[in-house]
């Protein structure tokens, strides 16, 4: 396996992070057409989504997350020259 730059990985994690944009507009709407449907099995399936969809959403958050953290940590070695890496 070889090793990815900060670039690819960023590129990566923002691939996922528009899959899972998708996946979460596709739930919403799977889940409003389950809410409507008067079905005891209906009802049961929208719960089932609905995790699905909450579990997305933390998906979604941990990129924003992780942007977070790398703008933090090149703006610290912006401040502090001393943590610059030999790279």
């Amino acid at each position: 396996m070889t090793a990815m730059t900060q670039e690819e990985i960023v590129a990566a994690v923002k691939t996922v992070a528009q899959g899972l944009e998708a996946l979460r507009s596709e739930h919403a709407g799977i889940l409003h057409g389950l809410q409507e449907a008067p079905d005891p099995v209906a009802n049961e399936r929208a719960g089932l989504v609905q995790q699905s969809a909450e579990m997305i959403e933390l998906g979604l958050a941990r990129p924003s997350i992780y942007a977070n953290t790398r703008y933090r940590a090149a703006k610290t070695k912006l401040n502090h020259p001393c943590l610059k890496s030999d790279n």
